[in-house]
């Protein structure tokens, strides 16, 4: 009786967990999964048997992975709580980032007999900061100087390397030498839209000493210009 009631209490707590609106998860001493709440397996796509264990290593990202199980042994060893960044694949293929926060539980002796864990998502954190950091820097570039192509390019590889999952209609990256634009500097972005919209309207008035005008579609004649105005060398 006493094993019956102990197993419909854990059932019920499995259930309270299970309505968290997190990911959330339990694991074993030495790490391996032992829950996952159907929020997490939901969101992931994997089963509870894919995910048991060390399966659930298969949703982190490959870049990630082994920076992420470094972390998790040395939790393991030192007995810490802690926390780290990570991207997590949705159901979809889609990979987001994740704050994985970690908190061990302790028995009476101190010894730990289980770690509960949390996947939070703060892709729209990144993203933001990704941009704001695109932002300084094309504006510290265009208070030194640079040229109108490696201002561009910076850019851009920042948005690229940084915020890959933002559909980036502002800027298309530029070719040099050959023809160089702006692509539809004000359409909207579907994450942040206003962020880098921002970007492009201060950089535009800085190097074309002029309003911004979204409609404006740049020609090789007119960045060449403002390469001359910049002190930048003129493309063919």
């Amino acid at each position: 009786m006493a094993s019956a009631g102990q197993s419909a209490e854990q059932l019920r707590q499995r259930q309270d967990v299970d309505a968290i609106p997190t990911l959330a998860w339990s694991a074993r001493p030495d790490g391996s999964a032992e829950f996952l709440t159907r929020r997490w397996l939901e969101y992931t796509g994997l089963s509870a048997e894919e995910a048991s264990d060390w399966g659930w290593t298969a949703a982190v990202h490959t870049e990630d992975r082994d920076r992420l199980m470094d972390f998790w042994r040395h939790l393991l060893a030192s007995g810490e709580a802690g926390e780290i960044e990570a991207r997590l694949r949705r159901h979809d293929g889609d990979y987001r980032w994740f704050l994985f926060r970690v908190e061990p539980a302790r028995d009476n002796h101190g010894h730990i007999f289980k770690w509960y864990g949390a996947n939070t998502d703060i892709e729209d954190r990144k993203r933001a900061e990704a941009l704001l950091a695109a932002e300084k820097r094309t504006l510290e570039m265009i208070a030194s100087g640079a040229c109108l192509p490696d201002i561009l390019e910076k850019l851009c590889e920042t948005v690229d390397a940084q915020a890959s999952n933002v559909k980036s209609a502002v800027m298309q990256k530029p070719v040099f030498p050959g023809a160089a634009t702006l692509a539809h500097p004000g359409r909207r972005l579907e994450h942040h839209c206003h962020l880098l919209h921002r970007v492009a309207r201060s950089s535009w008035e800085a190097w074309f000493g002029q309003p911004f005008d979204p409609s404006l579609r740049l020609n090789q004649r007119s960045i060449r210009n403002s390469g001359q105005k910049l002190g930048c060398h003129s493309w063919a």
